[in-house]
């Protein structure tokens, strides 16, 4: 009691941060991130990545007056709970159910960085904090992991065109940048046995240090990357509700385009400027010049014809 007496009296104090007007707590701090462990534990929550977790207010309430009302000794048997933070949990609890008792919260947002990150990142030059952080992540895992870096540029000038077309256009609107990433991030698995790409692509994205990406975002971006390499959908029982049907339909149609790319440039360089891919109200056409005529047979028309199919258009291969 006397606690949260302290609290509240000192949250009283700042009205500058009710005349602000926001809905979101972005929280920042070591026992943001406990909290946010014991949210997922409890919700049994699997993609168990604390950057940009969210928890709606109620939930936060509940789960901060559980907290606040446990001694040190039962929060010692709480597996999320480091030690150094057993003798001050219960006490940061209070502190957050006064502030979203205090204030019109609707959720909080939890950062997986701490202060001193955000020290890192004022000491940076303009034009770098400018950059997107997805982009420069996924950039930097192709310099790492991908086999040719710089084929997600022409992977992603190759099939623009097909992700811009009137009637997909606003499917892929709030996903342009998520494509690009899928582009550059198309060879990252390249390294292991073919049967095991898809799933290690997939946890790569799911699970790595990928800047940029909320819950959502992550999960369709491994997607992506997965039908880069495997044809076949997911079991996807443990991520339920983060995506839409649609949004898995797009991740699928945006992998096996990748597929369809990385097949007919063989992985290399300077093949697909030399190529298009086109939609129209009726087909989806691949044109190959002359040069590259021995790159095309039955699995990369194959490979055309699913792609249409999920395209709901009719395949086109033309030697040019």
């Amino acid at each position: 009691n006397k606690a949260r007496s302290i609290v509240d009296q000192e949250l009283r104090s700042l009205e500058w941060v009710e005349a602000l007007g926001h809905k979101r707590i972005f929280a920042v701090g070591g026992a943001w991130r406990t909290l946010g462990r014991i949210h997922m534990e409890q919700m049994g929550y699997n993609l168990s990545v604390l950057q940009r977790y969210k928890i709606p207010r109620d939930e936060v309430i509940s789960l901060a007056t559980l907290i606040a009302g446990q001694s040190s000794a039962s929060l010692s048997q709480m597996k999320m709970i480091p030690r150094h933070r057993h003798e001050s949990m219960a006490y940061s609890a209070v502190v957050f159910e006064g502030l979203m008792k205090r204030f019109d919260f609707q959720e909080i947002e939890i950062s997986a960085n701490g202060i001193r990150e955000g020290l890192l990142y004022d000491g940076l030059d303009a034009d770098l904090k400018a950059e997107d952080p997805l982009l420069r992540s996924a950039r930097g895992m192709a310099r790492r992991l991908s086999r040719t870096p710089a084929l997600g540029a022409e992977l992603y000038d190759w099939c623009r065109d097909i992700f811009e077309y009137k009637d997909v256009e606003g499917q892929v609107k709030k996903h342009k940048r998520l494509i690009k990433a899928a582009c550059e991030m198309s060879n990252i698995a390249w390294r292991a046995h073919a049967d095991h790409r898809g799933p290690n692509a997939f946890r790569e994205v799911l699970f790595g240090p990928v800047g940029g990406l909320d819950h959502p975002q992550r999960l369709f971006l491994a997607l992506a990357l997965y039908h880069r390499y495997v044809s076949k959908p997911p079991k996807l029982k443990a991520y339920k509700g983060i995506l839409t049907d649609q949004e898995r339909r797009l991740a699928e149609k945006i992998g096996l385009v990748l597929q369809l790319g990385i097949k007919l440039s063989t992985g290399s360089l300077h093949v697909l400027p030399e190529c298009q891919i086109k939609l129209s109200k009726t087909h989806l056409s691949l044109y190959v010049p002359k040069q590259h005529a021995d790159l095309v047979g039955e699995s990369l028309e194959n490979r055309l014809a699913t792609i249409a199919k999920q395209f709901k258009r009719s395949p086109k291969l033309k030697i040019t």
